[in-house]
Protein backbone atom coordinates (compact mmCIF):
# COMPACT_ATOMS: atom_id res chain seq x y z
CA UNK A 1 0.00 0.00 0.00
CA UNK A 2 1.20 3.44 -1.00
CA UNK A 3 1.10 5.94 2.49
CA UNK A 4 0.59 9.73 2.31
CA UNK A 5 2.82 9.63 5.40
CA UNK A 6 4.82 7.12 8.04
CA UNK A 7 2.94 8.97 10.43
CA UNK A 8 -0.24 10.83 11.23
CA UNK A 9 -0.09 12.66 15.12
CA UNK A 10 -3.59 13.87 16.03
CA UNK A 11 -2.87 16.54 18.77
CA UNK A 12 -0.53 19.64 18.52
CA UNK A 13 -0.41 19.76 22.48
CA UNK A 14 3.73 18.49 24.46
CA UNK A 15 3.12 14.83 23.12
CA UNK A 16 2.30 15.46 19.48
CA UNK A 17 4.74 18.47 18.85
CA UNK A 18 7.28 16.65 20.75
CA UNK A 19 6.48 13.26 18.67
CA UNK A 20 6.97 15.77 15.16
CA UNK A 21 9.95 16.99 16.10
CA UNK A 22 11.40 13.54 17.68
CA UNK A 23 10.11 11.84 13.87
CA UNK A 24 11.27 14.60 11.87
CA UNK A 25 14.49 14.09 13.48
CA UNK A 26 14.74 10.54 12.48
CA UNK A 27 13.33 11.63 8.72
CA UNK A 28 10.27 10.37 8.90
CA UNK A 29 7.27 12.06 6.73
CA UNK A 30 5.13 13.08 9.13
CA UNK A 31 2.00 14.90 9.11
CA UNK A 32 0.83 16.71 12.56
CA UNK A 33 -3.25 17.81 12.94
CA UNK A 34 -5.04 19.47 15.94
CA UNK A 35 -8.51 21.14 15.57
CA UNK A 36 -7.42 24.38 16.89
CA UNK A 37 -5.30 26.96 15.41
CA UNK A 38 -2.56 28.29 17.40
CA UNK A 39 -1.81 30.26 19.74
CA UNK A 40 -4.52 28.85 21.27
CA UNK A 41 -5.50 28.50 25.53
CA UNK A 42 -5.17 25.16 27.44
CA UNK A 43 -6.37 24.81 30.74
CA UNK A 44 -3.14 23.94 33.10
CA UNK A 45 -1.22 25.29 35.76
CA UNK A 46 1.47 25.99 33.67
CA UNK A 47 4.48 24.83 35.85
CA UNK A 48 6.56 23.03 33.26
CA UNK A 49 8.40 20.32 35.23
CA UNK A 50 11.77 19.98 35.47
CA UNK A 51 12.12 16.64 33.39
CA UNK A 52 11.20 19.39 30.49
CA UNK A 53 14.23 21.32 30.38
CA UNK A 54 16.36 19.07 28.75
CA UNK A 55 13.93 18.03 25.64
CA UNK A 56 13.32 21.61 25.29
CA UNK A 57 17.41 22.13 24.95
CA UNK A 58 17.92 18.59 22.38
CA UNK A 59 15.13 20.97 19.98
CA UNK A 60 17.04 24.28 20.84
CA UNK A 61 13.68 25.89 22.15
CA UNK A 62 15.14 26.94 25.65
CA UNK A 63 15.86 30.58 24.13
CA UNK A 64 12.42 30.80 22.37
CA UNK A 65 10.75 30.30 26.21
CA UNK A 66 13.16 32.89 27.43
CA UNK A 67 11.63 35.58 24.53
CA UNK A 68 7.60 35.05 26.04
CA UNK A 69 6.31 35.70 29.36
CA UNK A 70 7.53 33.42 31.93
CA UNK A 71 8.70 33.00 35.45
CA UNK A 72 11.42 31.24 36.96
CA UNK A 73 10.96 30.24 40.26
CA UNK A 74 13.65 29.00 42.77
CA UNK A 75 11.38 26.99 45.70
CA UNK A 76 7.30 26.55 46.51
CA UNK A 77 5.57 26.58 49.98
CA UNK A 78 3.64 23.53 51.00
CA UNK A 79 0.86 24.67 53.54
CA UNK A 80 -1.47 22.04 55.27
CA UNK A 81 -2.66 22.02 58.60
CA UNK A 82 -1.09 25.21 59.94
CA UNK A 83 1.86 23.73 59.12
CA UNK A 84 4.39 24.93 55.65
CA UNK A 85 6.77 22.68 53.89
CA UNK A 86 9.28 24.92 51.89
CA UNK A 87 11.12 23.40 49.20
CA UNK A 88 14.18 24.43 47.56
CA UNK A 89 15.08 23.91 43.77
CA UNK A 90 18.52 24.87 43.87
CA UNK A 91 20.59 25.29 41.13
CA UNK A 92 17.44 23.95 39.28
CA UNK A 93 15.06 26.90 39.18
CA UNK A 94 11.30 25.83 37.79
CA UNK A 95 9.49 27.67 34.50
CA UNK A 96 6.17 28.69 35.16
CA UNK A 97 5.03 29.90 31.51
CA UNK A 98 1.63 30.08 30.37
CA UNK A 99 -0.09 27.09 28.18
CA UNK A 100 -0.93 29.77 25.44
CA UNK A 101 2.44 30.36 24.84
CA UNK A 102 4.30 27.14 25.78
CA UNK A 103 2.54 24.99 23.63
CA UNK A 104 2.80 27.66 21.15
CA UNK A 105 6.37 27.08 20.89
CA UNK A 106 6.51 23.55 20.59
CA UNK A 107 3.60 23.94 17.66
CA UNK A 108 5.55 26.23 15.70
CA UNK A 109 8.68 24.37 16.08
CA UNK A 110 7.04 21.28 14.74
CA UNK A 111 5.43 23.35 11.75
CA UNK A 112 9.19 24.34 10.97
CA UNK A 113 10.02 20.74 10.17
CA UNK A 114 7.08 18.32 9.33
CA UNK A 115 3.23 18.89 7.39
CA UNK A 116 0.72 20.45 9.53
CA UNK A 117 -3.13 21.06 9.42
CA UNK A 118 -4.76 23.33 11.86
CA UNK A 119 -8.57 23.40 11.95
CA UNK A 120 -8.32 20.45 11.39
CA UNK A 121 -11.04 18.14 12.79
CA UNK A 122 -10.71 14.06 12.96
CA UNK A 123 -14.17 12.81 12.14
CA UNK A 124 -12.78 8.73 12.49
CA UNK A 125 -9.62 6.34 11.48
CA UNK A 126 -9.28 4.46 8.66
CA UNK A 127 -9.37 0.25 9.31
CA UNK A 128 -9.24 -2.66 7.59
CA UNK A 129 -9.26 -5.85 9.35
CA UNK A 130 -8.65 -4.07 12.75
CA UNK A 131 -5.17 -2.17 11.57
CA UNK A 132 -5.53 1.29 11.39
CA UNK A 133 -4.20 2.93 8.44
CA UNK A 134 -5.27 6.54 8.42
CA UNK A 135 -7.63 9.08 9.35
CA UNK A 136 -11.29 10.84 8.02
CA UNK A 137 -10.98 14.48 8.77
CA UNK A 138 -12.47 17.82 7.60
CA UNK A 139 -10.64 20.73 7.77
CA UNK A 140 -12.63 24.30 8.64
CA UNK A 141 -16.06 22.52 8.33
CA UNK A 142 -14.97 21.48 4.52
CA UNK A 143 -15.66 18.09 2.45
CA UNK A 144 -14.28 15.22 4.48
CA UNK A 145 -10.59 13.46 3.28
CA UNK A 146 -8.71 10.96 4.10
CA UNK A 147 -4.99 10.84 5.14
CA UNK A 148 -3.28 7.49 5.19
CA UNK A 149 -0.60 6.68 7.44
CA UNK A 150 1.90 3.60 8.26
CA UNK A 151 1.22 4.64 11.96
CA UNK A 152 -1.47 6.99 13.88
CA UNK A 153 -0.65 8.48 17.37
CA UNK A 154 -3.45 9.73 18.99
CA UNK A 155 -1.82 12.87 20.86
CA UNK A 156 -5.35 14.55 21.52
CA UNK A 157 -5.66 14.61 25.21
CA UNK A 158 -7.74 13.15 27.84
CA UNK A 159 -11.11 13.47 25.45
CA UNK A 160 -9.14 11.76 22.86
CA UNK A 161 -10.96 11.18 19.61
CA UNK A 162 -8.65 8.26 18.35
CA UNK A 163 -9.18 6.52 21.69
CA UNK A 164 -12.79 7.34 21.17
CA UNK A 165 -13.01 5.31 17.45
CA UNK A 166 -11.14 2.84 19.00
CA UNK A 167 -13.44 1.79 21.65
CA UNK A 168 -10.23 2.29 24.21
CA UNK A 169 -12.44 5.43 26.25
CA UNK A 170 -13.04 4.38 29.64
CA UNK A 171 -13.89 6.73 32.46
CA UNK A 172 -13.05 5.25 35.47
CA UNK A 173 -13.90 7.74 38.86
CA UNK A 174 -11.38 5.89 41.07
CA UNK A 175 -8.29 6.37 38.40
CA UNK A 176 -9.42 10.18 37.40
CA UNK A 177 -8.69 13.90 38.71
CA UNK A 178 -10.57 17.26 37.79
CA UNK A 179 -9.19 20.24 38.34
CA UNK A 180 -10.40 24.34 37.69
CA UNK A 181 -8.05 27.21 36.56
CA UNK A 182 -8.39 30.99 36.64
CA UNK A 183 -6.01 34.09 35.98
CA UNK A 184 -6.49 36.78 39.33
CA UNK A 185 -4.59 39.95 39.41
CA UNK A 186 -4.45 41.36 42.86
CA UNK A 187 -3.11 38.60 44.16
CA UNK A 188 -0.24 38.99 46.92
CA UNK A 189 2.58 36.23 46.36
CA UNK A 190 5.99 36.18 46.10
CA UNK A 191 7.45 35.97 42.60
CA UNK A 192 10.06 33.29 43.05
CA UNK A 193 7.66 30.80 44.87
CA UNK A 194 4.91 29.15 44.22
CA UNK A 195 2.55 27.73 46.50
CA UNK A 196 0.07 24.46 47.15
CA UNK A 197 -2.43 24.49 49.93
CA UNK A 198 -4.01 21.47 51.55
CA UNK A 199 -7.44 21.64 53.65
CA UNK A 200 -8.94 19.13 55.44
CA UNK A 201 -12.65 19.41 53.60
CA UNK A 202 -10.30 19.19 50.13
CA UNK A 203 -7.66 16.57 51.29
CA UNK A 204 -5.95 14.87 49.57
CA UNK A 205 -6.72 17.37 46.50
CA UNK A 206 -5.10 21.09 46.91
CA UNK A 207 -5.31 24.60 45.91
CA UNK A 208 -2.50 26.10 44.54
CA UNK A 209 -1.41 29.48 43.48
CA UNK A 210 1.65 29.95 40.55
CA UNK A 211 3.00 33.64 39.94
CA UNK A 212 2.56 33.98 35.80
CA UNK A 213 3.89 37.64 35.36
CA UNK A 214 2.37 41.12 34.83
CA UNK A 215 1.19 41.13 38.25
CA UNK A 216 -1.04 37.74 37.73
CA UNK A 217 -1.48 34.44 39.27
CA UNK A 218 -2.33 31.12 38.01
CA UNK A 219 -4.93 29.60 40.65
CA UNK A 220 -6.58 26.15 40.40
CA UNK A 221 -8.37 23.61 42.34
CA UNK A 222 -6.95 19.85 41.86
CA UNK A 223 -9.41 17.18 43.02
CA UNK A 224 -8.51 13.63 43.58
CA UNK A 225 -11.07 10.63 43.91
CA UNK A 226 -12.13 9.94 47.37
CA UNK A 227 -15.15 9.19 48.55
CA UNK A 228 -15.74 12.54 49.39
CA UNK A 229 -16.07 12.89 45.33
CA UNK A 230 -18.49 10.38 45.40
CA UNK A 231 -21.65 13.47 45.62
CA UNK A 232 -21.94 16.05 42.82
CA UNK A 233 -19.79 18.53 43.35
CA UNK A 234 -19.93 21.95 42.03
CA UNK A 235 -16.10 22.62 41.17
CA UNK A 236 -16.85 26.30 40.17
CA UNK A 237 -18.06 27.02 43.85
CA UNK A 238 -15.72 25.07 45.47
CA UNK A 239 -12.94 27.06 44.12
CA UNK A 240 -14.69 29.99 44.41
CA UNK A 241 -15.44 29.19 48.15
CA UNK A 242 -11.57 28.40 48.81
CA UNK A 243 -10.21 30.94 47.08
CA UNK A 244 -12.09 32.90 50.76
CA UNK A 245 -10.78 30.65 52.43
CA UNK A 246 -9.67 32.14 56.19
CA UNK A 247 -6.55 30.60 55.77
CA UNK A 248 -5.16 32.13 53.39
CA UNK A 249 -5.44 35.70 55.18
CA UNK A 250 -7.85 37.39 52.42
CA UNK A 251 -5.06 37.34 50.11
CA UNK A 252 -8.29 37.28 47.53
CA UNK A 253 -9.94 40.18 48.79
CA UNK A 254 -9.39 42.65 46.50
CA UNK A 255 -8.52 39.99 43.58
CA UNK A 256 -10.05 40.25 40.32
CA UNK A 257 -10.42 37.32 37.74
CA UNK A 258 -9.04 37.48 34.23
CA UNK A 259 -11.26 36.10 32.19
CA UNK A 260 -13.21 33.13 33.00
CA UNK A 261 -12.83 29.81 35.36
CA UNK A 262 -12.35 26.54 33.28
CA UNK A 263 -12.00 23.21 34.14
CA UNK A 264 -10.62 20.15 32.97
CA UNK A 265 -10.02 16.14 33.70
CA UNK A 266 -7.17 14.48 34.27
CA UNK A 267 -6.43 10.57 33.80
CA UNK A 268 -4.22 9.61 36.10
CA UNK A 269 -0.99 6.99 35.69
CA UNK A 270 -2.64 4.89 38.67
CA UNK A 271 -3.38 2.17 36.63
CA UNK A 272 -1.86 1.08 32.87
CA UNK A 273 -3.93 1.52 30.51
CA UNK A 274 -3.93 0.83 26.32
CA UNK A 275 -0.70 2.32 24.68
CA UNK A 276 -0.68 0.64 21.32
CA UNK A 277 -2.71 -1.51 18.85
CA UNK A 278 -2.07 -2.42 15.07
CA UNK A 279 -1.50 0.72 13.45
CA UNK A 280 -2.04 3.63 16.40
CA UNK A 281 -0.34 4.45 19.75
CA UNK A 282 -1.50 6.47 22.44
CA UNK A 283 0.82 9.63 24.28
CA UNK A 284 0.57 12.11 26.90
CA UNK A 285 -3.33 12.59 28.51
CA UNK A 286 -4.60 9.86 25.36
CA UNK A 287 -2.55 7.29 27.34
CA UNK A 288 -3.24 8.66 30.70
CA UNK A 289 0.05 9.49 31.54
CA UNK A 290 -0.59 12.09 34.54
CA UNK A 291 1.33 11.96 37.18
CA UNK A 292 -1.22 9.70 40.09
CA UNK A 293 0.13 11.88 43.09
CA UNK A 294 -0.12 15.93 41.73
CA UNK A 295 -1.64 15.83 38.85
CA UNK A 296 1.22 16.78 35.93
CA UNK A 297 1.51 15.77 33.12
CA UNK A 298 3.61 17.37 30.26
CA UNK A 299 6.66 16.09 30.87
CA UNK A 300 5.46 12.86 30.83
CA UNK A 301 3.41 14.03 27.22
CA UNK A 302 6.63 15.22 26.19
CA UNK A 303 8.76 12.18 26.99
CA UNK A 304 6.32 9.69 25.54
CA UNK A 305 6.31 11.92 22.63
CA UNK A 306 10.47 11.79 22.09
CA UNK A 307 10.13 7.77 22.96
CA UNK A 308 7.59 7.50 19.90
CA UNK A 309 9.32 9.34 17.24
CA UNK A 310 12.50 7.34 18.12
CA UNK A 311 10.65 3.44 17.93
CA UNK A 312 8.70 4.30 14.51
CA UNK A 313 12.37 5.49 13.03
CA UNK A 314 12.36 1.55 12.99
CA UNK A 315 9.02 0.67 12.88
CA UNK A 316 7.98 2.65 9.82
CA UNK A 317 11.55 1.62 7.80
CA UNK A 318 9.99 -1.96 7.77
CA UNK A 319 6.67 -3.17 6.68
CA UNK A 320 4.77 -4.41 10.10
CA UNK A 321 2.86 -1.96 11.97
CA UNK A 322 0.85 -4.14 14.06
CA UNK A 323 0.95 -4.25 17.43
CA UNK A 324 3.29 -6.55 17.61
CA UNK A 325 6.14 -4.40 15.60
CA UNK A 326 4.41 -1.26 18.03
CA UNK A 327 5.14 -3.45 21.25
CA UNK A 328 9.04 -1.58 21.77
CA UNK A 329 6.62 2.03 21.94
CA UNK A 330 4.95 0.49 25.08
CA UNK A 331 7.87 -1.25 26.55
CA UNK A 332 10.17 2.04 26.46
CA UNK A 333 7.61 4.30 27.97
CA UNK A 334 6.68 1.90 30.67
CA UNK A 335 10.27 1.44 31.50
CA UNK A 336 10.75 5.19 31.73
CA UNK A 337 7.51 6.36 33.41
CA UNK A 338 5.91 3.85 35.32
CA UNK A 339 9.19 3.13 38.31
CA UNK A 340 7.65 6.69 39.39
CA UNK A 341 4.18 5.92 38.64
CA UNK A 342 4.22 3.29 41.35
CA UNK A 343 6.31 5.51 43.71
CA UNK A 344 3.65 7.85 43.74
CA UNK A 345 0.24 5.59 43.77
CA UNK A 346 2.42 4.07 47.06
CA UNK A 347 2.86 7.01 48.56
CA UNK A 348 -0.65 8.77 47.75
CA UNK A 349 -2.29 5.72 49.63
CA UNK A 350 -0.18 6.71 52.84
CA UNK A 351 -0.92 9.99 52.11
CA UNK A 352 -4.36 9.90 52.19
CA UNK A 353 -4.77 6.96 55.31
CA UNK A 354 -0.82 6.82 56.98
CA UNK A 355 0.04 3.41 58.16
CA UNK A 356 0.01 2.78 61.71
CA UNK A 357 3.70 3.36 62.01
CA UNK A 358 3.21 7.10 60.61
CA UNK A 359 0.36 7.83 62.16
CA UNK A 360 1.69 10.11 64.71
CA UNK A 361 3.87 11.96 62.19
CA UNK A 362 2.15 15.41 60.58
CA UNK A 363 1.08 15.04 56.84
CA UNK A 364 3.75 17.55 55.54
CA UNK A 365 6.62 15.59 57.87
CA UNK A 366 5.27 12.49 55.86
CA UNK A 367 5.50 14.51 52.95
CA UNK A 368 9.16 15.73 53.69
CA UNK A 369 10.44 12.41 54.83
CA UNK A 370 8.84 9.98 52.70
CA UNK A 371 8.09 11.89 49.25
CA UNK A 372 11.16 14.32 48.62
CA UNK A 373 13.49 12.82 50.30
CA UNK A 374 12.38 9.63 47.54
CA UNK A 375 13.28 12.43 44.97
CA UNK A 376 16.60 13.90 46.75
CA UNK A 377 15.05 17.14 46.82
CA UNK A 378 16.28 20.02 48.92
CA UNK A 379 13.58 20.79 51.78
CA UNK A 380 13.20 23.03 54.80
CA UNK A 381 10.24 22.42 57.47
CA UNK A 382 9.08 25.25 59.16
CA UNK A 383 6.13 24.97 61.59
CA UNK A 384 5.30 28.50 60.96
CA UNK A 385 1.52 28.06 60.07
CA UNK A 386 0.03 30.22 57.16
Amino acid sequence: MQYDYDLIVVGGGPAGATMALSAARQKLRALLVDKATFPRDKVCGDAIPPRCHPILAEYGLTAAIERVPHIRVTGERIFAAGENLQVSFGNQPQIICPRIHFDNILFQAAKARVDTREGCTVLDLLRENGQVYGIRAQMNRGAPLEITAKVVAGADGFNSIVKRRLGLYRYRRAHWAVATRAYYSGVPVASTEFEIHYFDELWPGYLWIFPVGDGRVNVGVGLFPTDRTRNHISLRDLHLNLVQHPSLGGRFTHAEMQGRLRGWNLPLASVRRVLHGDGFILAGDAAGLVDPLWGHGIDNAMISGRIAGNVLARVCRGQDFSAAALQPYADAVRQELWPYFRFARRFRTQWQNPPARRQQMSRLELLNRVYFRNRGVVRRSEATGY
